[in-house]
């Protein structure tokens, strides 16, 4: 294990250099996962999404990375082969590795599910919403989590048509068009700010996109009406 990050929720993320972690989403040509970052549910009970740098060659890192805002993580280390993946725009794109450093930003977000900023509230800035897996139609297990909450919050997750643009509703930034009848979840969060929501996808259901946001009433003080999380596109696939 390269690096350990616990949020105020109690989720833990994990940046290690071995393949015990399951990968959801692999980046680069080769079929080993020998760096690996992961999110793992309070109490150490399940592995909710992770995200690898794959190779056939050997990394001799990571030597380190963090998370960041919109389920990403940031990594460096250094890789021993030619073929690391290296984006265009990069500063060095002469050896792609051969015992270059490197240092990569990663999404935790699996396939098909894309980050929407806009929380409307500064009193939520860890307020995260994640998935669990790619949105199979059919997929009874599909759930999103949600971490970073005020302990033991109140509120809904709403799903629905993707807004073009952020609607401002009670100070919070949506991205669930409020004007297309959302379906709206009750929920209330742990004692320490964290949930996992089932979302089952229906049989038949694929080829479209929702948009998806929590909305909590915040805690005494705040002094905002409403908090939201960010929101997140799922494309049906």
């Amino acid at each position: 294990v390269c690096g350990l990050e616990v949020d105020i929720s109690g989720m833990l993320t994990v940046i290690a250099r071995n393949g015990a972690v399951p990968p959801v989403k692999l980046y680069g040509p080769g079929t080993s996962v020998p760096h690996v970052a992961a999110r793992i549910a309070p109490g150490g009970t399940k592995v909710l999404y992770s995200v690898a740098l794959s190779e056939a060659a050997s990394f001799t890192g990571p030597s380190g990375g963090g998370l960041l805002p919109g389920s990403r993580i940031g990594m460096g280390g250094q890789a021993v082969t030619p073929t690391f993946p290296v984006s265009p725009d990069a500063f060095d794109t002469t050896y792609s590795g051969i015992y270059d450093g490197y240092v990569a930003v990663l999404s935790l977000l699996p396939d098909g599910i894309r980050h929407l900023e806009g929380s409307g509230s500064s009193c939520a800035a860890g307020l995260t919403l994640g998935a669990t897996r790619p949105a199979w139609p059919g997929r009874a297990d599909f759930s999103l989590c949600l971490s970073g909450g005020p302990p033991s919050g109140r509120g809904v997750l709403a799903s629905g048509a993707h807004s073009a643009v952020p609607v401002d509703v009670g100070g919070a930034l949506s991205w669930v068009d409020p004007a297309s009848g959302p379906a709206l979840l009750p929920m209330q969060l742990g004692p320490q700010g964290f949930r996992e929501l089932p979302l089952p996808i229906p049989v038949g259901l694929s080829g479209g996109e929702l948009a998806v946001q929590a909305f909590l009433l915040p805690p005494p003080g705040c002094g905002q009406p409403l908090l939201s999380s960010h929101g997140l596109a799922i494309r049906l696939l």
